[in-house]
């Protein structure tokens, strides 16, 4: 998935808009992708700790993107998709957080 996103992230423009991943749907297709990149990481997070470290690895990835894509094609630094990022990044942790309260951990027996 990771490689996937990368690729559409940094692929050239004439790319990008075969794809028709820019336009008036980019704020939700970097939310799903985001959402996606942060719950495939920290899914299966055992602790708060881990779940929190995985989701701040999700960021950091969408800021490399970011900057992969400023540094690539030199176009201004795109603040907006990383603060759309980082609310699905956000959203995803208050959900796994919420989820790992409400579902107790299963244990197999032995």
């Amino acid at each position: 998935w990771l490689v996937i996103l990368c690729s559409l992230s940094i692929a050239p423009f004439e790319v990008k808009f075969h794809l028709k991943t820019m336009g008036r749907l980019h704020n939700a297709g970097h939310f799903l992708a985001f959402s996606l990149t942060a719950f495939l990481l920290a899914w299966n997070s055992r602790t708060a700790f881990s779940r929190i470290f995985r989701c701040f690895v999700a960021l950091l990835f969408a800021l490399g993107l970011e900057y992969l894509e400023f540094f690539e094609y030199g176009h201004a630094y795109e603040w907006n998709d990383v603060l759309v990022d980082s609310t699905a990044i956000i959203l995803v942790l208050l959900m796994l957080t919420i989820w790992s309260e409400v579902v107790p951990e299963r244990t197999t027996a032995t």
